[in-house]
């Protein structure tokens, strides 16, 4: 069946060469031109609906059964590269793809199946669209891609990962904020996006991944936002950092150096435990770790359950040292290189390199947090805002960005612990900061 339908097809494609060929002769009859015409039409029409018999069948569509065949054929309007294409993916594929895939849920899509996808477990329509583009894709070419950043930084998108990683080479990754802090790249378009320009794979010694940082900007800033794009080599293999949105010279060294301590926060926590702090999992330019209960109250629960989330710890001095680092611009620089830039996954604090922690900087990360925790309630406002399902609902807002030379004083402890220079506390501690301090960063629930 296989042999038959690729000598259906090469006939095919015969057609269609010897009917553009025709249309550049001079002194072509007519009637020749449109009986071309009319036989490629035909051969194309033959092997599409034999195509056509072989996938509906896997739908489990009765083919002996018209009215049945032809309201599914009108309703899936089946696509066959191999018959439109014939001759490009004879002779390798495409030598250009670019695109921007549809981002929808697979669960949601009813009428349409994904077969023989190694990234179907991924969810997303758009990881089997880039499949299908690699596979389309000639071994000599360029692909260009506008997909949503979390690809590259979610647990489920694992097989995804590993498949840009494996099938693209010289890759050029971009990440885009994708809310109203402070725009978006898209008008309307809420997505945290990456535009994707790579080439096909060649050799390994031509395996190389460039990324910017995760590029933020006003609306007033957007016709000079492409300017503002500066790529840096990675060196990492595995992991989320293979695609770190790192961007400068700074930017990798401070990795470098918090990589070298080797105890992670995930070391340090307990199951249940006496000692315990929560953090903020929905932050927007600050990170927010604390030692008590903020205040909330609505009809139905005393704590934002969706939001808020406990670390437990085996000692005090443990706990004042992880929510101290949480609560510093080196992690929300680390959740902002290696991260989804929207929710804290759990992840991302257990992977967080902390090392061991000696007593002298305890002593002063421990006082630096006592005193952010004051400030933070000292700056604090009771707000309250009536939702139109679940009623009135008061809580304590939070202004970090009022606090922040005492986040300050954390990094400088920090910067000591990791060994940073003066250069990389600088660039640690102005992180972001036009938009952290700018005239969006308001309360930060």
């Amino acid at each position: 069946d296989a042999s038959r339908i690729d000598e259906k097809a090469e006939l095919a494609d015969r057609a269609f060469q010897r009917f553009r060929q025709m249309q550049t002769e001079f002194g072509m009859d007519a009637g020749d031109f449109r009986g071309a015409k009319k036989e490629l039409r035909r051969r194309l029409a033959e092997l599409n609906e034999e195509l056509n018999h072989y996938l509906a069948r896997e739908y489990g569509i009765d083919i002996k059964k018209p009215a049945v065949f032809e309201k599914w054929r009108d309703s899936h309007q089946p696509f066959h590269w191999f018959v439109e294409f014939y001759s490009i993916i004879d002779r390798g594929g495409f030598d250009v793809i670019i695109g921007n895939p549809p981002y929808v849920e697979i669960s949601k899509i009813k009428d349409y199946k994904f077969t023989g996808y190694t990234t179907e477990d991924c969810g997303n329509i758009y990881a089997p669209c880039v499949e299908r583009a690699s596979n389309l894709i000639g071994s000599k070419a360029f692909f260009g891609i506008i997909v949503p950043l979390s690809g590259f930084f979610t647990d489920r998108m694992r097989s995804y990962q590993d498949l840009v990683y494996e099938t693209f080479s010289s890759l050029h990754i971009s990440s885009y904020s994708g809310d109203a802090h402070p725009s978006v790249l898209f008008s309307g378009v809420k997505y945290r996006l990456c535009i994707i320009l790579a080439a096909k794979k060649n050799k390994e010694a031509d395996k190389k991944i460039f990324a910017t940082q995760y590029m933020r900007w006003y609306a007033d800033e957007r016709d000079t936002l492409f300017n503002q794009i500066h790529y840096s080599i990675n060196t990492h293999k595995q992991g989320f950092l293979r695609y770190a949105k790192t961007g400068d010279f700074y930017s990798l060294s401070v990795l470098d150096k918090i990589l070298l301590k080797d105890k992670t926060i995930h070391e340090y926590l307990q199951k249940v435990s006496d000692f315990r702090v929560n953090y903020h999992r929905s932050p927007v330019f600050w990170i927010r770790s604390m030692d008590f209960e903020p205040y909330f109250k609505s009809p139905t629960k005393d704590r934002s359950t969706d939001h808020l989330k406990d670390l437990f710890l085996e000692n005090s001095d443990s706990a004042t040292i992880i929510s101290a680092a949480l609560n510093s611009t080196c992690f929300y620089y680390w959740f902002s290189i290696q991260g989804n830039c929207r929710n804290i996954a759990g992840f991302d604090i257990e992977s967080f390199p902390i090392g061991i922690i000696s007593s002298d900087i305890q002593k002063l990360l421990n006082q630096a947090f006592l005193d952010l925790m004051e400030d933070l309630k000292k700056h604090s406002k009771r707000r309250t805002y009536n939702y139109q399902h679940s009623g009135k609902v008061e809580y304590d807002e939070f202004y970090p960005s009022l606090s922040k030379p005492i986040i300050d004083q954390i990094d400088r402890v920090l910067a000591h612990h990791y060994g940073f220079t003066d250069e990389e506390l600088d660039f640690i501690i102005n992180y972001d900061i036009k938009y952290r301090m700018g005239r969006d960063s308001g309360g930060d629930d």
